[in-house]
């Protein structure tokens, strides 16, 4: 029952869309808008008594309030989420993550420099005494 009252919302509601943009854009402009790109020659021919204007405010009034009982329709009518059950108790999470997931945290040790033998470390200047 709820699923086809839900498909009715929708349906309702993008109906109700489209009807709400063609009233708004079918509105007298202040000076040559929107309204004028899109129906301005219907519009200045119904709002020369001023009637058209008000049945069209009329419509667009009426239509905005179906919209919206489509939009309280819809939310009323939508799958409510899962509740978890909180009723028994969990295990605690553990603050500490198994050692093989541990990065490694010791610091790494420079090689040591090599020794120079005594042939190396004499200028080449100088020469061994005999």
């Amino acid at each position: 029952m709820l699923f086809a009252l839900n498909v009715v919302a929708q349906v309702l509601l993008f109906l109700c869309s489209l009807l709400l943009i063609l009233s708004i854009l079918l509105h007298k402009g202040q000076g040559g808008g929107m309204s004028d790109m899109f129906g301005g020659g219907l519009t200045s021919a119904m709002s020369s008594s001023g009637v058209g204007q008000r049945n069209l405010n009329i419509a667009t009034v009426v239509v905005t309030l179906v919209w919206l009982f489509a939009i309280v329709l819809f939310a009323f009518t939508m799958e409510k989420p899962a509740v978890a059950d909180t009723s028994r108790p969990t295990a605690p999470i553990s603050s500490q993550a198994p050692a093989s997931t541990q990065p490694n945290l010791a610091p790494t040790q420079a090689p040591a420099p090599a020794q120079k033998t005594p042939s190396q470390s004499a200028p080449a200047s100088q020469k061994p005494a005999k």
